[in-house]
Parts: C-alpha cells; sequence; structure tokens
C-alpha cells in the first residue's frame, strides 16, 4: 500500500505517490476507505484521515491480514506521519447518527462522513461509498474509478 497525499490545489487523485512512505500490506481501508482533502490550509500534506479509518485498519490487518501489533503500529506511525487525523467525539458520533438517517448511510461509513465534514473536507475518497456523491456540500470519490 501506498497513501497518497492530495494536492490542495487539485480535485484529483495524484497520478503518482506524493510520499516515498511505503508499507508491507495492502488494506482498502487506507487506500481508498477514508482519506480526505481538507479545505483548511493548516494542514501541511492536505491529507485528513479518520480515527474510525484507522481503526477499520487495525481490525482487517489483526484479523484478514494476521498482522502482529507492532507491524500494525509500524503502518500507523507512517500515516500518521502524513496525514492529520480527525478524532472522534460525541459531536462526530451525532452527526453520524444523522447523516446515516438522512442519507441511508451504514453508520460506520457516516462515522467517516461525520469526520470528513467536521475537518472541513471538499472531497472524501472511498471505494466503498457512492462515487460522485455529494454529501454537506463534499463530494465523495472512488480513488480507482472513473475521474
Amino acid at each position: 500500500m501506498i497513501a497518497f497525499p492530495v494536492s490542495r490545489t487539485s480535485n484529483e487523485w495524484p497520478s503518482r505517490p506524493a510520499s516515498s512512505t511505503t508499507c508491507r500490506c495492502r488494506c482498502g481501508s487506507i487506500e481508498g476507505r477514508g482519506l480526505f482533502q481538507s479545505r483548511r490550509t493548516d494542514h501541511d500534506a492536505g491529507v485528513v484521515i479518520s480515527v474510525q479509518v484507522l481503526n477499520e485498519f487495525v481490525s482487517v490487518a489483526s484479523r484478514k491480514l494476521a498482522m502482529r501489533l507492532p507491524e500494525i503500529r509500524e503502518v500507523l506511525s507512517a500515516i500518521r506521519a502524513i496525514c492529520s487525523v480527525e478524532p472522534l467525539s460525541v459531536e462526530t458520533h451525532d452527526l453520524a447518527l444523522d447523516l446515516t438517517e438522512r442519507f441511508q448511510l451504514s453508520f460506520y461509513d457516516a462515522l467517516i462522513v461525520a469526520a470528513a465534514v467536521l475537518a472541513k473536507c471538499s472531497i472524501l475518497y472511498s471505494e466503498d461509498m457512492q462515487h460522485a456523491r455529494t454529501v454537506e456540500g463534499m463530494t465523495i470519490r472512488n480513488p480507482f474509478g472513473e475521474p
């Protein structure tokens, strides 16, 4: 897996990695399920990732990929080095409940969307959600699909 930071000036997924940080596993939870392009100007990398996506990575890496905790921590450290992490809060939880009801999202997808909305993101990259869907003024894009 390679984490792809997104340019703040572009709405397109970069064709090449902007970072040489690589990990030894491949997990859709990180590659395509929760990298956000932020509208904020205070993020150096321009990429935000939700704690919920990190949680899902730990679950998949330990159960399906049989990674050990030291390896998982190494991957998480690399991700945190290039992404700003959006925490889960009661506000995130409440907004996720609202989004679940209004947009018929699964609750766990809604947590990811809510974190992106609260981080003031313009784009949420996800291979697991409907491409080009707009939620709360933010566009969901499949980084592996059509532009």
